[in-house]
């Protein structure tokens, strides 16, 4: 990797406050290559989506921003059990078809399920389950579209989730910068992708408007040809943290 650069001008072209549309509407088409995806010290490697979309099924992954271990189902199945909370799962194949996603406490398939959603995953697509719990206990799920154009040779792409109940929106910036580069991302929002050059960056996260550090990131990694997805997590007592989803499509 070419030596880490930290300019401003990378990092304005960071994000926009645009937000990412929570929901299966998605204009991408599967892709030809396998996905190699890591987050908190795991590396998996998940078959290409037009292989999915032959098998008639979808490529989709649990975040757990909660604060206890979780279960989500999919009809039936028991796609992911005992999710570590604030940790994101391995792709899992499912069917294309509508059924219910259901938040459980683990081994709790038998009593009413904390949130629910009933959705139809496009076959070959790739998604990501949200499971968050609000400021005022509740639960939901979110769905999150990952497919995207793949970046520019040299470039990657980012985007950020705010999962952090009862944190205010958020301003981000670059430790090495006076000006926030991106403004107002409020909970259970993300940002859209967005295409910038490699660097490795210290990032400082602020309540909107305010001169007062909620939290550093340091040493954020963005490596050529790979897609980021950068989570805020925390609420309920315990103090944000984060974690960096890297995603690498990679020819079969």
């Amino acid at each position: 990797m070419s030596p880490a650069i930290r300019t401003r001008n990378q990092l304005i072209l960071l994000f926009a406050p645009a937000l990412l549309f929570f929901g299966l509407t998605n204009c991408n088409k599967p892709t030809p290559e396998v996905t190699k995806s890591s987050g908190g010290g795991t590396t998996a490697t998940t078959p290409a989506g037009t292989d999915a979309k032959a098998a008639n099924q979808a490529l989709v992954r649990f975040i757990n921003a909660t604060p206890d271990i979780k279960d989500l189902t999919f009809g039936e199945l028991k796609a992911f059990p005992a999710i570590p909370a604030r940790s994101v799962s391995a792709y899992q194949l499912i069917p294309s078809e509508r059924h219910e996603f259901r938040l459980l406490s683990p081994g709790k398939a038998d009593l009413k399920p904390l949130a629910t959603n009933s959705e139809s995953p496009a076959a070959g697509l790739h998604y990501s389950i949200l499971g968050i719990t609000n400021e005022d206990g509740t639960n939901s799920l979110k769905v999150l579209n990952d497919d995207s154009p793949r970046p520019a040779t040299g470039k990657a792409k980012v985007r950020v989730v705010h999962a952090a109940s009862g944190v205010e929106k958020l301003d981000a910036y670059s430790a090495a910068d006076k000006d926030p580069f991106i403004s107002g991302i409020a909970f259970n929002t993300a940002t859209n992708y967005k295409e910038v050059s490699p660097a490795t960056m210290e990032l400082d996260l602020r309540v909107e408007g305010s001169k007062k550090n909620l939290m550093n990131i340091k040493e954020v990694r963005l490596d050529p040809d790979k897609f980021y997805t950068i989570v805020l997590f925390g609420g309920h007592g315990q103090p944000p943290t984060a974690k960096v989803i890297e995603d690498q499509l990679v020819a079969k």
